[in-house]
């Protein structure tokens, strides 16, 4: 009988890791995670997947060789329609051109009186010119009058300019003695005046190819009149949180537990680029189980992440799970830190990219790494973290490994710095954060004062 649990345990964890017993698992897991038996999971790896020279997994890459390596791997998806209201964060698939003039007739921009400049050309505080008023103008109304010499028209700010008028003179700048108004001071022809298709031109270029969307594009493709737009498809991302160690909030945490606060984090972030997050819940250490969830995830998702599990210690199997699962490997490690415990697979075309659990850590590889492949994707024009050059405020010592510190940008006396976030690997910190400092590799320091380069960080 103990023979038959033993051979039980190793078919279920065939590269000879320890699996956590009675694991604590999430009420709603899907049970498939739980009790496909490796046969179900098409393995193709041996026992000892580390003494299997067919396992070609590039180690510790440059960040921008790793980044190009999946960038060549990904298209961007297809185009659809979507109104505009539901197009944040969505790349544009297509030059969006204006239909007609914006605004389509000549317009005030104040409160004021609409007039002939030329009837202002001489005037001054002792010698005004008497208008007659002829009526007044509200912004949606038709003016059923024309402005000739010596007359006006009151007009609200966003009223048309009535024909024969040439400028506006504002409220507080005239003197209204009953149906007359002086004024005393000259008036530009033009003056407080837009004019038709000054803000957009009909066949004018209005959001290039590829540009995402943000609230402000989205009120302007309103105020062109747009109300659906040819935006690149959604890329479905799945989330799979790998550790024994985790539980979901809500649930009572025990003893040596800690919440699932990255599947959390990785949501948002993927959904502030336009990306569709699928949150697949928590899967223990266990080789076959973490195998089965992957082949889920790649039915339902166009690309898969995972958290945790990415490095080399005993209980970190997202190298043989992925194995187990029949994907192929591309690369495992960066020289970067934090960030280095980053693997990279592909699967039917598909992506896989696993972060490290240490939220610090994934947010610099999600930031760096996963970002500009998922941008691609949705069709975004650019991927890559923009890059700026900051003044250090304070040391920072080198050391043998590339760092990326996280940090706040200051501009002082028009200078702009980067003050170095301490705590980088608490969640709360990473909230301030919004500059990526690069530190070289090295020996010696990079002084207080000297010039760095850094990226631009969007968490906010």
């Amino acid at each position: 009988m103990q023979d038959k649990e033993e051979a039980q345990k190793a078919a279920l964890n065939p590269v000879g890791y320890q699996s956590c017993e009675n694991n604590d698992i999430k009420p709603d897991t899907p049970t498939s995670y739980l009790c496909n038996s490796p046969k179900e999971l098409k393995t193709n790896m041996n026992k000892d997947y580390r003494a299997n020279q067919t396992y070609a997994w590039k180690r510790k890459l440059p960040l921008e060789e790793a980044r190009e390596i999946l960038l060549q791997r990904v298209t961007s998806s297809l185009g659809e329609q979507m109104p505009i209201s539901e197009s944040l964060g969505r790349a544009v698939l297509e030059d969006l051109k204006g239909y007609e003039d914006i605004p389509n007739f000549n317009r005030s921009l104040v409160d004021g009186y609409a007039l002939l400049s030329s009837d202002t050309a001489n005037v001054s505080e002792n010698t005004p010119v008497s208008l007659m008023v002829l009526g007044k103008v509200a912004a949606g109304r038709r003016p059923c009058f024309q402005v000739t010499t010596q007359t006006t028209v009151k007009v609200m700010t966003g009223a048309p300019l009535p024909l024969g008028a040439d400028a506006v003179v504002k409220c507080e700048d005239v003197r209204c003695e009953g149906l007359f108004v002086q004024v005393d001071q000259p008036v530009m022809a033009g003056a407080h005046v837009a004019l038709a298709g000054e803000r957009i031109k009909a066949g004018e270029t209005v959001v290039a190819m590829g540009t995402p969307l943000n609230p402000a594009l989205l009120g302007f493709l309103a105020e062109t009149g747009f109300e659906h737009i040819p935006v690149h498809s959604a890329v479905k991302v799945a989330i799979i949180s790998t550790g024994s160690e985790l539980v979901a909030p809500g649930q009572t945490i025990g003893n040596c537990k800690i919440y699932n606060s990255n599947q959390y984090f990785l949501t948002a972030l993927l959904s502030k680029i336009g990306a569709e997050p699928i949150p697949m819940g928590i899967v223990p250490d266990d080789t076959a189980k973490i195998a089965a969830i992957l082949q889920d995830a790649l039915v339902k998702a166009d690309l898969v992440i995972t958290t945790g599990g990415a490095s080399a210690g005993d209980y970190d199997l997202i190298e043989p799970a992925l194995t187990m699962a029949g994907v192929k490997g591309l690369f495992s490690g960066i020289n970067i830190k934090p960030g280095k415990s980053f693997v990279a697979g592909e699967k039917d075309g598909k992506l896989i990219l696993c972060l490290s659990g240490h939220p610090g850590a994934a947010f610099t590889a999600f930031e760096l790494l996963v970002k500009p492949v998922i941008k691609k994707m949705l069709g975004y024009k650019d991927v890559l973290p923009r890059q700026v050059e900051v003044i250090l405020s304070g040391e920072q010592e080198k050391i043998g490994v590339r760092r990326i510190k996280t940090a706040k940008l200051s501009i002082e006396g028009g200078i702009a710095k980067a003050n170095i976030l301490t705590g980088q690997g608490i969640l709360r910190t990473l909230a301030d954060c919004d500059l990526f400092v690069d530190i070289p590799a090295g020996n010696g320091r990079v002084a207080d004062g000297e010039m760095v380069t850094a990226y631009m960080v969007e968490i906010a």
